[in-house]
């Protein structure tokens, strides 16, 4: 059994920018926050997370700011990251190695010097392994810091139409699907926009800000018609409009 097609609808959605944080002008995402998000996505006990190699890289002696006697200790770990289906079977293991240390700690807190390096190392590598499971878990913040769908879609295991090669940004109204007539056996209700959360909402027209370029906020834009956010979102076609404007003026192109 592969992934149901609700799981593959969430991963490919931009990460929500609630979910990011900002340190010294890089942007992250914490390693409980992308535990919960495995739970959330693949189910209790629908994952696992092993770390099969941890290695004390070093411990050294040294001074702290106040001049007292302190220690410094780095570890390299290497965790695994294996996700399951609904029914239990492996969909993927991915592995990486990350290296974290903790600084001039007191001597008297070696144990923690240890302890945290341990931890960090390990969470790191973690988030590595993640961001193969794409933008909900980080991918699309390698684009410089973006929030925006970077994946944008795939071609197994999600039963929609790709999006069209030549779909452009445009200041065009999105076109109003034919009206469907009664005698055609199928209901209007299908043919009405997504419902979207109000965090989905604030997700989607935050990703528009976060574009830097006229070819990522194109990008955005055909993912958000295959995925009915023109329409379902109130203010993201006026917002990608404005933000297409501000870019072409920043590359001195015309409007």
């Amino acid at each position: 059994m592969s992934l149901t097609p609700r799981q593959v609808d969430q991963l490919l959605k931009p990460v929500n920018a609630t979910r990011v944080r900002k340190r010294d002008g890089n942007s992250y995402m914490e390693a409980h926050d992308i535990k919960a998000h495995l739970t959330r996505v693949f189910g209790f006990g629908n994952y696992d997370s092993e770390v099969f190699d941890l290695q004390l890289m070093y411990e050294r002696a040294g001074k702290s700011r106040s001049g007292g006697e302190a220690v410094s200790v780095g570890y390299r770990a290497g965790v695994r990251l294996t996700v399951r289906s609904p029914d239990g079977s492996v969909l993927a293991t991915y592995t990486e190695y990350a290296a974290a240390g903790a600084t001039n700690y007191p001597v008297n807190k070696l144990a923690d010097a240890h302890d945290m390096a341990m931890k960090s190392a390990a969470s790191y590598a973690l988030k590595r392994c993640a961001i193969h499971l794409g933008d909900q878990f980080g991918l699309s913040l390698y684009n410089n810091g973006s929030t925006g769908a970077f994946v944008g879609g795939t071609l197994v295991g999600a039963e929609k139409p790709a999006a069209p090669d030549d779909v452009a940004v445009t200041d065009e109204t999105e076109p109003t699907p034919n009206p469907v007539q009664p005698d055609q056996g199928v209901s209007a209700e299908q043919f009405a926009p997504p419902q979207f959360s109000d965090d989905d909402k604030r997700s989607w027209l935050d990703s528009v800000g976060a574009q830097n370029t006229l070819d990522a906020l194109q990008a955005l834009w055909r993912d958000a018609q295959q995925r009915g956010a023109v329409a379902g979102v109130p203010g993201f076609q006026a917002a990608v409009t404005a933000r297409k404007a501000e870019l072409q003026s920043q590359h001195g192109e015309a409007a």
